[in-house]
């Protein structure tokens, strides 16, 4: 079985991220459709953590994130709502 490995983009450096464990997955599992069911009608949806965050020059790969709809649809976000 192979894992993907995620990287982030800071200041120039690139930094690979650690695995997760169960209690994170379970967490991230729990939160995503609650988050999901706080933003039914409003102009936010959420996407989980094969999104990432573009901020200036550097990436980011949250667990989470709510982005407005009318927003691009690209792999990169570069206006996220809010990121956890």
């Amino acid at each position: 079985m192979t894992r993907e490995i995620k990287h982030e983009l800071i200041d120039g450096e690139v930094y690979a991220m650690s695995g997760t464990s169960k209690s994170h997955d379970l967490i991230s599992g729990n939160l995503y459709p609650r988050v999901g069911n706080h933003l039914e009608g409003s102009p936010c949806i959420p996407f989980g953590s094969n999104i990432k965050i573009r901020v200036k020059d550097d990436f980011y790969c949250p667990d989470m994130m709510a982005k407005s709809r009318g927003a691009s649809r690209t792999s990169n976000s570069s206006n996220p709502v809010s990121d956890f």
